[in-house]
């Protein structure tokens, strides 16, 4: 499947944050608007069962326009334990993007071979990611062992 349009140019928004400079543009989408029904359904949703993708596009909200302007005064991954989910199907968020940012963080990391809404698709894999964060590990289970 061939990148989505949205990857095709780089961001002005990557210019001063420390993401790198070809940092891709979100899938077909303009601040302030909703994704294409077409964006949200092959790039967003991508593997979701296709009457429950339909279901998230309908309800879907705007893309808040301070999302791709604002700027971060503290960051807490430089003080707190973080933890991130790398989706490698990922056709909104550049899957080499989420890698770069977690490295950044040097967050505790797992790979999910899903779009971007991991949760739906993959929703033991987030728990089990949301259980290490809450108890500070880098396993699922308190004592590292598995499930």
């Amino acid at each position: 499947m061939p990148p989505p349009p949205g990857r095709a140019a780089p961001s002005p928004a990557a210019r001063g944050t420390g993401l790198p400079a070809d940092h891709p543009h979100p899938a077909r989408c303009r601040t302030g608007t909703q994704l294409s029904e077409s964006a949200f359904l092959e790039d967003f949703a991508g593997g979701v069962d296709e009457a429950l993708a339909r279901a998230l596009y309908v309800v879907q909200g705007p893309i808040a326009g301070l999302l791709f302007k604002a700027r971060t005064t503290t960051a807490a991954w430089r003080d707190k334990p973080c933890y991130y989910s790398i989706s490698r199907q990922d056709r909104t968020t550049a899957p080499e993007l989420e890698q770069f940012l977690a490295e950044r963080m040097n967050a505790t990391t797992i790979e999910v071979d899903s779009s971007h809404l991991a949760m739906v698709t993959h929703p033991e894999a987030i728990a089990d990611l949301i259980i290490m964060a809450a108890h500070g590990t880098r396993s699922p289970t308190p004592n590292g062992a598995a499930r």
